[in-house]
């Protein structure tokens, strides 16, 4: 079983902690449960099945399936990524920046999520692969694309734009997002 670190697993924890307004019962399962109620190790593994069913059932819940929305967390999840590990920001050098996130998303999954394909001083092109479903997977991939955007934005990057390539999703063989800035 393929397994994710509990500094990404707690976002998704507190966040359906937080709305007992919704009923969570219709999208986990109940092995899911126990990570609810127990306290998240910023440094253990927890399985990957699980954060795959969190994420979606966030994504239907409090982003509505709102992509936008989705992404946008991936921008605030800058902050959290940032808080543990600050040296991954490397100012005034988006190119530097990314090859420090590229080592150190290596930790956050016991499985290769993220390959750079090209990173260039203007651009770069990142193939992800949570191997999940393809909801699961559009979710985490748009997640992820908000991420590198915000990071890019925050080492100084202009103009800064993000899109995918091609989209596992819908039928291409792979997902390819690409980065570019000024």
């Amino acid at each position: 079983m393929k397994h994710v670190r509990g500094s990404l697993f707690v976002d998704y924890v507190r966040l359906i902690r937080s709305r007992k307004d919704i009923d969570w019962s219709r999208y986990l399962e109940p092995e899911d449960y126990a990570y609810l109620k127990g306290t998240i190790d910023d440094q253990a593994w927890y399985p990957l099945p699980t954060f795959e069913r969190l994420g979606v059932a966030i994504l239907q819940n409090v982003a509505q399936g709102s992509l936008a929305m989705v992404r946008v967390w991936g921008h605030l999840q800058v902050d959290a990524m940032l808080r543990i590990q600050p040296e991954v920001l490397a100012a005034g050098d988006p190119y530097e920046s990314l090859h420090r996130v590229i080592v150190h998303r290596k930790g956050y999954f016991d499985f290769d999520v993220l390959v750079a394909r090209e990173v260039l001083d203007d651009h770069a092109t990142f193939e992800l692969n949570y191997a999940f479903t393809d909801l699961g997977e559009l979710a985490a991939c748009v997640q992820t694309l908000g991420a590198f955007e915000e990071l890019v934005k925050r080492a100084g990057g202009k103009d800064v734009k993000a899109v995918f390539t091609e989209r596992r999703w819908e039928g291409d063989r792979r997902t390819l997002f690409q980065v570019s800035w000024g």
